[in-house]
């Protein structure tokens, strides 16, 4: 019960956050991209000075940047709640990126780095193809270097119902929360550790019950392709 209520009171936070911000209409292709431009600096601004900001998400050039931006600026951990680590939003690519790929490699190749990723329906691969398939873990798979770890696990879609949010959580600093999963409709919130800690909690919480479905971790083993012990560890044996 305490959890449910939990997540509750996450989940009304971070609905007013979403809330602070309003709709505007069409703009034209020229003031579009001035205010991309504006938008990716705020996002930068947040990032680099940790400010304790809430900045509505929901185009999808927006959500890639900022996915990436978490890849790219992570110290430690990434935490990524999903239902289907989609490799596209809309016209643009999301987690089949390749500038997002290659940050998360980056990241990975950080000591002691961690991503954990919990997936609640199928994984966004070809018809037939195994989960280790999907081009951000076939190319985490394949890369040198590489000295931290990913778990990927299917989470109980029952949880769903108290918590039916998609979110991203850089660290301990940034999160992104969709508040649709069907759109790029989200709120990314910065600065705020208290915050963000309680939805580190509720995510390592989902993960600990969930199947893994993909493993693979450092190794300076010589001669050894890093593609085989993911591929050995993929069954989470």
């Amino acid at each position: 019960m305490f959890f449910v209520i939990f997540l509750n009171s996450v989940r009304t936070e971070a609905a007013m956050a979403l809330s602070r911000f309003t709709a505007r209409g069409p703009l034209s292709k020229e003031t579009a991209a001035a205010e991309d431009r504006a938008y990716f600096r705020l996002i930068d601004h947040a990032l680099k000075y940790k400010a304790n900001r809430k900045i509505r998400n929901c185009k999808p050039a927006h959500a890639v940047y900022i996915l990436n931006k978490f890849f790219s600026c992570a110290r430690r951990d990434v935490r990524i709640y999903t239902g289907c680590l989609s490799r596209s939003i809309g016209a643009l690519r999301a987690y089949a990126d390749p500038e997002i790929i290659g940050s998360a490699i980056e990241f990975l190749r950080r000591e002691h780095s961690r991503l954990s990723i919990v997936i609640l329906g199928e994984p966004d691969v070809d018809p037939g193809q195994p989960i280790d398939s999907h081009p951000l873990l076939a190319a985490i798979a394949e890369a040198e270097g590489i000295r931290g770890t990913v778990r990927v696990a299917r989470g109980d879609p029952s949880e769903w119902k108290d918590f039916p949010y998609h979110f991203m959580i850089m660290d301990s600093e940034a999160v992104r929360i969709e508040f649709d999963g069907n759109c790029a409709d989200a709120a990314a919130r910065f600065g705020d550790a208290h915050f963000t800690g309680r939805l580190v909690r509720v995510f390592d919480e989902l993960a600990r019950s969930g199947t893994t479905l993909f493993r693979t971790g450092a190794t300076n083993v010589p001669g050894r392709s890093p593609s085989r012990l993911a591929r050995n560890r993929s069954t989470g044996q």
